[in-house]
């Protein structure tokens, strides 16, 4: 009687189906992750940016700040990504200042997401706008 070597036709094609089930289910999840990911990073970033800028005017007034223009970022965090932009604007209370922090557009991250790590109340996930108001006595 003859022995038989390696696997036949069927098999292999048995195998090639199991794998390609396991990457069909494993990829969705991946992909979503990802996108967690980025969406968690790109929040981490607007406080980062909108702490050190909040800090700043605690420790240095406005000085070297112009309200209603935006902030060059390389003056209070080192190292920033493209696609973030921080404007202080006052507000009608003397010593009140809205700090607004923008990153990149939905169409990169989602900004539900964003949203629920910043919290509704200071995140436009319309706008992609980080926003709060920082006193200054």
């Amino acid at each position: 009687m003859r022995r038989k070597n390696g696997f036949s036709l069927v098999e292999l094609l048995i195998v090639l189906a199991v794998i390609a089930a396991l990457i069909a289910v494993v990829t969705p999840i991946a992909l979503n992750a990802i996108a967690k990911a980025k969406a968690t990073q790109v929040a981490e970033n607007l406080k980062t940016i909108g702490g050190a800028i909040e800090n700043s005017i605690y420790v240095d007034g406005m000085s070297g700040i112009t309200t209603g223009s935006d902030l060059t970022l390389s003056n209070f965090v080192k190292d920033v990504q493209s696609g973030y932009t921080a404007q202080v604007n006052t507000t009608a209370t003397a010593g009140q200042y809205t700090v607004s922090v923008s990153g990149p557009g939905s169409d990169e991250v989602n900004t539900t997401t964003i949203g629920e790590i910043l919290g509704t109340s200071n995140y436009d996930t319309g706008t992609g706008v980080y926003s709060f108001t920082i006193v200054v006595y």
